[in-house]
This record gives C-alpha cells, sequence and structure tokens, in this order.
C-alpha cells in the first residue's frame, strides 16, 4: 500500500536544527506546497527553512508581489505616488488572477 499524504500532513522527521528540534516536512494546505517546519519542545509547529532556522519558508512572493512591485513601479514613473498606490493595486490585481489562472 502507497502512502498518500494529504495537506496539512507532516512527514518526517527528516532532520533536526543546531537546536536538537525535529525538523519535518508538511504539505501545506494554502497552496499545496512542501514547506520544511520545526516542531518546537512544547509541541508547536513554525515555518522553517531546510536548515531549520525558524521562520524561513512561509512568505510567498510568487506572482502576485511581483505583479504588485512592476505595477506600482509603473505607476509611479507615470503618475507619481498617486500612480504608486493604484499600480500596487491594479498589479497585486493582475497578478494574482495570472496566478490562479497557472494553478488551473
Amino acid at each position: 500500500m502507497v502512502y498518500t499524504p494529504h495537506p496539512g500532513s507532516l512527514v518526517g522527521p527528516v532532520g533536526a536544527n543546531r537546536y536538537g528540534w525535529p525538523i519535518y516536512q508538511f504539505l501545506d494546505p494554502r497552496d499545496g506546497r512542501w514547506r520544511y517546519v520545526v516542531r518546537l519542545p512544547d509541541g508547536r509547529v513554525l515555518y522553517s527553512d531546510a536548515a531549520g532556522d525558524i521562520g524561513h519558508g512561509a512568505t510567498d512572493f510568487g506572482t502576485r508581489g511581483a505583479g504588485a512591485v512592476l505595477g506600482a513601479a509603473g505607476g509611479f514613473f507615470a503618475l507619481g505616488p498617486l500612480g504608486l498606490l493604484i499600480g500596487g493595486i491594479v498589479g497585486g490585481i493582475v497578478g494574482d488572477q495570472l496566478d490562479r489562472r497557472g494553478k488551473r
């Protein structure tokens, strides 16, 4: 029988960080990507990088962030500070739509 992980499941431990806390792989239900997490002695589980440094791996800049930055930059050059705000909002919306279409 083959084990198929479902979103939210922990696999591992796959290692330990410099403090000896176990590092697991976590199938993130938000986006379906595998992420590293560390289980602390008190039972909490926090996002980390592959080395077990806490706080890394939770960011997802992706298409939405890139769209917002590019839209804000274009808006700033075209209209100044007001264009920065408008371009960032519109760029974020466009990036979100592109991200959703890419996942189909």
